[in-house]
């Protein structure tokens, strides 16, 4: 042995057999362990498909069984003495046969008999079958007498086996109490339902289709060696096995592979023979390589070191392009990019020498090279020492004259995005070198690539970080640093002043015309006020409708001339796409104080910009002053004493009431708060409303309005016997809240109060609300005939068209209207106008601000039903309206 060994050392040829012979029978012994593993995984992987087969299988039957266990009716008729067999014929036919294959169908009472019977979907006597349903029934009762199908407990549910003709015969069986579908408990005297789905054979070879089985059937005993599922009843005892074979992949591929594996050995034995002459081509092929290798090594170093001098990709390509040619010693590389569809190939950089080769041309179609396509779409490199296209002419065409391709993807993000193609005019070897080398090359300008990537998308971050998207301007944090950087320089500060532009209606435009209009707007006057602004100075948006400035005074215009400047800019409308709109401003400006003081320069800019807010003035602008912090002190502390308000009891209700001008009675009132402050004494409801809507405490205050008030009317009826309506004002943010219809309703059911009693007053705003949920609230309204007035008609925006679709029973006239009645012509006929577009609502109309007999007079002439105003009464508390309530008023 030592001796053979021996000569086995000094002689590698023999050494190299015994080597082969030992890996090859190493082989054979990982093949023959693999295939033995993977036979049992299949095994294993069968049977766990047969058993979700059986478990989908159960479900079915479970479900099958619950459409009529768990069925008030059929709880109502089946459990009551005696049965009601008639609605069982009608009700619980054959269709869970025909369905789920419930082969029998049984209604069981708790003494174990049988009062209903169906078998395959066919009414029988109940003694069919007697000695298969005692047997089941004996099996299966046990467990449903204590189930209770309400639990999350798994249902009696189980596999027996029975003997019918002399054969055995095995049913997948469940049994539940029949019980209603929204119970509790199971009713003590109810009965049971029972279905029961027989295995057959039919049954069984379906099962063996949908899983591939091989001879399935279901026997009383199962091999250890053949797979089996065993089929148990409820209690866990095996009543039987389904069993079946197997064709095992790996047993078949291990007996096909052992003739190949003999002749592996034959050709590895010759193969060895042979080593020893390629031993010194080896050598020398080794040495070429390494120059070779040395040539790529500083092609891809110069090519790298070059990556972040060269300012673009398209650069890149073309150095790396020539790099490449040279390196390889070839007659044409050319690097190509994918267009977006994927369809269409452009050239970025073509190296070519006249050898016989034609060049592609600057794109390249998917048809016209599906080979250049095919390793773009699998991500694999091509490499093809000898082109042949007579062996495959409608895949090989346009090859440009070559006898060798080698084609590497450019991947970036495991996406090919391009390739790199070097060709050859005649047939050659590539060497895995030179394979390795034009793959660096592809994976080099995949890096270019995604570097100039990255530079762009931090280009686009920073934009997102520090512009606006809509308008490009910088936003509020970039404004600030640059105007910091910009009160820095050697400037006196008392030159600069921030100055604050809001867009004043946005919302309205956006409801009457689109958001799109909206910020086609706020584009058009960025764009004017970037224009408007000098080199030294800066623009940016700050808020949705508001933009910051910081302008230079000392270029010469003092601070009112500027603004007059600005406004002459939006003298002319900004046109949008669909509309022409002339922007309204309102701007508050305070000066710069020194370089850190941006931050409290837009504060105060903004608290004149609430100055001109809070005195209802548009289109001008105002100088931050110590008085409008002071305002805005006390708004803020105002703001915060209505949080309590309510709590507190400082909020009341007057009432005016509203005259019926025919007959001069009182037809109603109208419900106004007041607000009696602890310190700052009665505040009205122009100063504290605003408020409370800014805040959206006007939802709570608006709720207490309402119970109130309906409460007020409903002691009013009971005393005096008349029937009046509650007028009650609605602020938009109320009918902008989901639900707030059905807390109207609920505040009317519990205060008992009828809903023709109660009138909600809204403004004209409301026919230009897009909101779905003012929409919805509108539509439970008019379902519960809730009814609506539209207040201060006239004075908004809505045209007759919006107002139709509304259903609104009343229009009340603004007082402004009725200032030149009935002396005005021109007044008189506006009124009788809006009188007439009343009346073809199918509204009623009520004049609002009523002073003098004659203007009473003339509205009840024209058609007007309802006044309200001085001359009858001014609001009243509860105790002087109920001591006027029964005084009539006449109207001369």
């Amino acid at each position: 042995m030592i001796r053979f060994l021996r000569r086995s050392v000094t002689n590698p040829g023999l050494l190299l057999v015994i080597l082969i012979a030992a890996t090859v029978g190493g082989m054979l012994w990982v093949v023959k362990a693999t295939v033995t593993q993977q036979d049992k995984l299949f095994i294993l992987h069968s049977q766990e498909m047969v058993v979700s087969g059986l478990e989908q299988r159960q479900q079915q039957l479970v479900g099958a069984l619950r459409e009529y266990s768990m069925w008030d009716a059929m709880a109502e008729n089946a459990n009551q003495q005696p049965l009601d067999t008639e609605w069982l014929k009608y009700n619980m036919s054959g269709s869970a046969f025909a369905n789920q294959s419930a082969n029998i169908q049984a209604i069981v009472d708790r003494q174990q008999q049988i009062n209903y019977l169906l078998l395959d979907g066919k009414l029988v006597a109940p003694n069919t079958k007697t000695d298969t349903l005692t047997h089941i029934i004996a099996t299966f009762y046990p467990l449903a007498d204590h189930y209770s199908p309400y639990s999350k407990t798994p249902p009696p549910l189980g596999y027996v086996k029975v003997t019918e003709a002399g054969a055995d015969v095995y049913y997948l069986v469940i049994m539940e109490p029949i019980v209603p579908e929204n119970g509790v408990k199971v009713p003590r005297n109810g009965r049971f339902l029972l279905f029961a789905s027989a295995l057959d054979s039919a049954w069984v070879g379906t099962l063996g289709e949908n899983f591939r089985l091989l001879e399935p059937q279901i026997r009383a005993r199962a091999s250890a060696l053949e797979p089996n599922v065993a089929l148990r009843n409820p209690q866990g005892a095996v009543q039987g096995y389904l069993t079946w074979r197997l064709d095992m992949p790996g047993h078949r591929t291990f007996s096909s592979m052992l003739p190949s594996m003999g002749g592996l050995l034959l050709i590895l034995v010759t193969i060895a023979a042979l080593l020893a002459r390629l031993a010194s081509h080896l050598q020398s092929s080794q040495l070429a390589q390494a120059v070779r290798l040395a040539a790529q090594g500083d092609a891809l170093r110069s090519l790298a070191l070059s990556k972040d001098a060269i300012p673009t990709s398209q650069a890149y390509a073309e150095e790396a392009a020539v790099l490449a040619r040279l390196t390889l010693q070839l007659p044409h590389l050319s690097v190509w990019e994918l267009g977006d569809n994927r369809q269409t190939l452009t050239c970025k950089a073509l190296i070519e020498q006249p050898r016989g080769l034609s060049a592609f041309g600057h794109t390249i179609e998917r048809g016209h090279a599906p080979w250049l396509f095919d390793l773009l779409d699998t991500k694999t490199g091509l490499v093809l020492p000898h082109v042949m296209p007579a062996e495959n002419p409608s895949y090989w065409v346009n090859m440009g004259g070559a006898g060798a391709l080698l084609a590497m993807p450019t991947l970036v993000r495991d996406q090919a995005i391009g390739v790199v193609l070097a060709m050859s005019p005649w047939p050659r070897q590539w060497w895995p070198d030179e394979t390795n080398f034009l793959a660096s090359i592809a994976d080099m300008l995949a890096l270019s690539i995604e570097s100039q990537a990255r530079k762009r998308a931090e280009q686009e971050l920073a934009q997102r970080i520090y512009f606006d998207e809509l308008t490009q301007l910088p936003n509020r944090i970039y404004l600030g640093q640059r105007a910091q950087e910009l009160l820095l320089k050697p400037h006196q500060p008392q030159q600069y002043v921030c100055v604050l532009v809001n867009v004043e209606g946005l919302v309205l435009i956006n409801d009457k015309y689109g958001v799109a209009t909206g910020d086609q707007l706020l584009v058009g006057v960025a764009k004017r006020l970037a224009y408007f602004c000098a080199s030294s100075e800066l623009v940016g948006r700050v808020g949705d409708s508001r933009f910051a400035l910081v302008l230079d005074l000392a270029r010469g215009a003092n601070l009112r001339e500027r603004m007059d400047m600005l406004f002459g800019f939006f003298s002319s409308p900004v046109n949008t796409q669909d509309i022409s709109l002339l922007a309204r401003l309102n701007i508050g400006a305070s000066y710069l104080q020194d370089p850190t003081g941006w931050a409290l320069a837009l504060h105060n800019a903004e608290i004149a910009l609430h100055a001109l807010h809070r005195s209802n003035r548009e289109n001008t602008w105002l100088e931050y002053s110590l008085e409008h912090h002071a305002a805005e002190q006390q708004e803020r502390a105002l703001r915060e004493d209505l949080q309590q308000a309510l709590e507190r009891k400082e909020l009341f209700l007057l009432y005016q009431p509203i005259i019926n001008l025919a007959s001069g009675n009182v037809g109603g009132a109208e419900a106004l708060i007041r607000w009696q402050h602890p310190a700052r004494g009665l505040i009205g409801p122009d100063t504290f409303i605003p408020l409370a809507e800014a805040t959206g405490y006007i939802y709570f205050i608006g709720l207490w309005v309402l119970r109130e008030a309906v409460r007020q009317v409903k002691a009013w009826q009971e005393d005096t016997a008349t029937p009046l309506t509650m007028s009650v004002n609605v602020s938009m943010i109320q009918l902008e809240h989901r639900g707030f219809a059905e807390d109207v309703c609920r505040v009317l059911l519990e205060e008992d109060v009828s809903v023709n009693r109660l009138e909600l007053e809204v403004t004209e705003g409301i026919a230009l609300s897009s909101a779905p949920e003012v929409e919805e609230n509108l539509i439970h309204f008019r379902k519960h005939k809730i009814g609506l007035a539209i207040d201060d008609f006239g004075t908004g925006y809505a045209s007759f068209s919006y107002l139709r679709r509304f259903e609104v029973g009343k229009l009340k006239i603004d007082r402004m209207f009725l200032d030149g009645v009935p002396d005005k012509k021109r007044s008189t006929n506006l009124v009788k106008m809006i009188i007439a577009m009343g009346h073809t609502l199918n509204a009623q109309v009520t004049g609002e601000g009523i002073e003098t007999p004659e203007q009473a007079t003339f509205l009840r002439q024209a058609g007007c039903e309802f006044g309200q105003g001085f001359l009858f009464s001014r609001p009243l508390t509860v105790d002087n309206f109920a001591k006027q309530l029964n005084e009539i008023y006449r109207v001369s």
